[in-house]
């Protein structure tokens, strides 16, 4: 049995707090990669976002969703 699926492309977003060491978040987004290429997804990058408050709607800056967008 074969599958056309195919596999949906990912982009990973971090939103740290600001005081997280930058070596925590790489091995945050590397085990979140491992876990989306688990599940099928075919990851094409990584983003990090450090904010003191997330966005209440996107959780991201505006700026970086508008740049994700045109990705």
């Amino acid at each position: 049995m074969t599958s056309d699926r195919v596999a949906e492309r990912a982009i990973l977003v971090g939103a740290p707090p600001p005081d997280m060491p930058q070596e925590t978040v790489d091995e945050h987004l590397e085990e979140l990669a491992r876990l989306a290429g688990t599940a099928g997804a075919d990851v094409r990058g990584a983003v990090v976002q450090r904010l003191r408050k997330p966005n209440a709607s996107t959780f991201i800056g505006k700026g970086k969703v508008e740049r994700l967008g045109r990705t």
